[in-house]
């Protein structure tokens, strides 16, 4: 037998004994339903191998939604609804508690079962790993403190002293693909092939690769025979992780504190980028001085090998070293054997599994949803510590962050479905109703614009329930209408219900007029403005003409087809814009509620993004739930508009609430403006991304929920301002 039929019998050997372990393992489980975490050869061989067990998914962070091997690769909510009894991490048990780690709220939460592929259970580390995690103690004083003690500080480069704005490293190779197809019209399978290029170069050709390696395999795997397009391709790559590289705030303060003290400082990596990229990064990002950089590809040694800390240790000998890196492994257990200190910083995504954010992960079901919580976290992940002062939840002291991670994925994800929407309904003209309108108008427009599309004109429209309702009155029915739909506050006397919603002031101080709405019926209030009929229908007429010359101020006259656009509602506004204007409307909501059916008539349209005809008193998403913090953000420079003037010309409400405010909820919007405008800059197939709903609610109930610890400064802002509830305003949704 020569040396490669004995190799190949070895290898059946193998086979054969790896399958029978794995059936004397997992010979209970054989009538559950099985998930196979990994997409290696190990997994294909099982599948090949151990039919009789019912394998109905796949896992692996990277190829969500793939199908590999005849199976799907399932996100995080696909597992936890297709009745998994059983999740097999099959991979090296080096990194089997890391990807444990990461699933390990599956079994917690869910009670999905989870196994080693050498049928061990992973030992669990409970509720500790938030609220009691030994991480939290650590801050950036202490890991000074460290720095002072030792005479080099090594620093690893990714999720240490830079990150990236995406949830996972290979988002950039969805942007690349994406990039690719809408720039330069080429349409290829980047992604999967970029990973699998990676695979090959560790396993087979050299496991201190680097990126011309990657791109020598790229070009087989892909049938490429242009060189230049090959190089292109790699340029593309080069500049996207040069635009998703930022610092991390601490790490960089800490590198410059080792500068000032004087201590050697190591820049040590591993990674597949040679020393003329890796210097233009750690440039771009401020990081222009050190005395060493110790990077795999080029020194042919690896942290995660060992041999790099080994060259390390040579290098500065009878000195005491510092390692400053992420992960538990390369950065911190394989130093630590050779002598070397060490101060471990999670990675973004570390803070997230390990701390109350964890649960956004569930709803990640996609590449394009793990880019949008990659761009709306990684701003509250820049520093390692900042989760530490609510041991697992964010420390939030800024309406731009609660803008731009919070707001600004749901705005972003209802105006590229407007756009959309909007088309497909052959509207000419979209009246962004203030003030939920101001910023989301702003937004429309900048998409538009920068995409240069053939939308709809944006206007920003003038109106109120309060303007509108009015003015739409011209008979008895709208007069009941208002009564039953506008103005149900019952904590109100009677002459102030009918100026409030009528704009009728009553002089005779009546003993009915003095009574609480509560305590009357609501036929008897109709029958007692029924007095005031006349009166009524006389002002309605006035400010309808008056409103009427604002209307005609705008370039909407000819316009057949007009959408609006309301934050959550039912619909009167709508209604009432529609009947003032004698032309139907098409509405587009965030949400619309249930009464929104019985209100707009049945020639209109209303559509939700976030939920169509949904109870506000039994709905459960975040965007029904909490739409009164939208209410608040969603608003303008002005106040309440009460009525037009003769000239056609607003008339506000004077000394509102959120008037006063809103310098402050504008930097909320500037949040929301910056989300948008990073998702632009980062992601040229922008318009055809579908976001996944689940995610987007999930993370616009976050900054209210346990997740999230909001500063009393930022609370105090959280003000209602509701002009049919006077006893309702200056109700804080946070203190009261």
């Amino acid at each position: 037998m020569n040396w490669i039929e004995y190799q190949n019998q070895e290898d059946i050997d193998y086979r054969r004994r790896f399958i029978e372990e794995f059936r004397f393992n997992f010979n209970e489980y054989k009538n559950k339903n099985i998930v196979l975490y990994g997409i290696g050869e190990k997994t294909k061989l099982i599948l090949e191998e151990a039919k009789e067990f019912n394998f109905v998914g796949l896992m692996d962070k990277d190829t969500v939604g793939s199908v590999i091997y005849g199976l799907k690769v399932l996100s995080y909510d696909e597992v936890i609804s297709s009745n998994v009894d059983l999740i097999i991490i099959v991979a090296n048990m080096s990194v089997s508690e890391l990807i444990y780690r990461r699933i390990s709220f599956l079994k917690k939460d869910y009670g999905i079962e989870i196994k080693y592929i050498n049928g061990t259970t992973p030992v669990d580390f409970g509720d500790e790993i938030i609220s009691n995690d030994p991480y939290w103690l650590n801050d950036i004083n202490k890991l000074k403190s460290e720095i002072e003690k030792h005479d080099v500080i090594s620093f690893d480069v990714f999720d240490t002293l830079l990150m990236r704005k995406v949830l996972n490293p290979s988002d950039i190779f969805d942007l690349v693909e994406r990039e690719l197809y809408y720039k330069y019209n080429i349409e290829i399978p980047f992604k999967i092939k970029r990973i699998e290029a990676e695979k090959y170069c560790y396993n087979y050709i050299d496991k201190n690769y680097d990126i011309f390696q990657i791109y020598s395999v790229l070009k087989e795997l892909l049938n490429i025979t242009d060189n230049n397009l090959l190089n292109k391709i790699m340029q593309i790559e080069i500049e996207l992780e040069m635009e998703c590289c930022i610092p991390r705030s601490d790490i960089i303060d800490v590198y410059l504190y080792s500068i000032k003290k004087g201590k050697t400082v190591c820049i040590t990596s591993d990674t597949y980028f040679n020393r003329k990229y890796l210097e233009l990064l750690l440039r771009k990002n401020g990081i222009l001085q050190f005395d060493k950089l110790l990077i795999s590809c080029e020194e042919k040694k690896s942290k995660s090998g060992g041999d790099m800390f080994e060259y390390l240790k040579q290098l500065y000998k009878q000195k005491k070293i510092l390692h400053i890196g992420d992960n538990q492994i390369s950065d911190r257990e394989i130093p630590q054997k050779y002598s070397i200190s060490t101060f471990q910083v999670r990675s973004g995504y570390d803070l997230i599994l390990s701390s109350l954010l964890k649960d956004l992960l569930i709803n990640v079901k996609n590449s394009s949803d793990s880019i949008l919580m990659g761009v709306s976290m990684f701003p509250l992940l820049k520093s390692p510590f900042s989760l530490n002062k609510g041991k697992g939840a964010i420390y939030i002291n800024s309406m731009y962050d609660i803008g731009y991670s919070f707001f600004g994925p749901m705005v972003l994800n209802f105006v590229l479905w407007l756009i959309k929407m909007a088309k497909k309904e052959r509207i000419e003209k979209l009246l962004f109703f203030s003030r939920d309108g101001y910023i989301i108008e702003k937004i429309y427009k900048k998409i538009v614009e920068f995409y240069d599309l053939d939308a709809p004109e944006s206007i920003y429209f003038l109106t109120s329930r309060r303007a509108s309702s009015v003015a739409a009155i011209e008979n008895w029915e709208d007069v009941v209408f208002i009564i039953k739909n506008v103005c149900k506050c019952r904590n109100l006397k009677i002459k102030e219900l009918i100026n409030i919603a009528f704009g009728i002031y009553i002089e005779d101080k009546d003993e009915f007029a003095e009574k609480y709405y509560y305590e009357v019926t609501e036929k008897e209030l109709l029958d007692y403005l029924y007095n005031y009929a006349d009166l009524t229908f006389e002002n309605a007429k006035k400010e309808r003409a008056n409103y009427l010359k604002y209307i005609s101020s705008l370039t909407i006259k000819e316009a057949r087809n007009i959408g609006c656009v309301n934050f959550v509602g039912k619909g009167v506004t709508q209604y009432c814009v529609s009947k003032i204007m004698k032309k139907d409307l098409c509405g587009y909501y965030f949400a619309t509620e249930y009464d929104i059916k019985n209100i707009i008539l049945p020639s209109q349209k209303a559509y939700g993004l976030y939920g169509e005809l949904i109870s506000p008193h039994l709905s459960k998403t975040s965007i029904s739930t909490k739409y009164l913090f939208g209410e608040i953000v969603f608003t303008s420079p002005d106040g309440q508009l009460v009525k037009f003037d003769d000239n056609g010309q607003p008339v506000f409400e004077k000394n509102s609430i959120n008037e006063f405010h809103f310098s402050i909820i504008n930097e909320c919007h500037e949040g929301m403006l910056a989300f948008v405008e990073e998702m632009i800059k980062l992601d040229r197939g922008l318009l055809e991304r579908n976001f996944g709903n689940e995610l987007i609610d999930k993370l616009y109930g976050l900054f209210t929920s346990h997740a999230c610890f909001i500063s009393d400064d930022i609370k105090k802002f959280f003000i209602v301002d509701d002009y049919y509830a006077p006893s309702r305003r200056g109700t804080n949704l946070f203190m009261d």
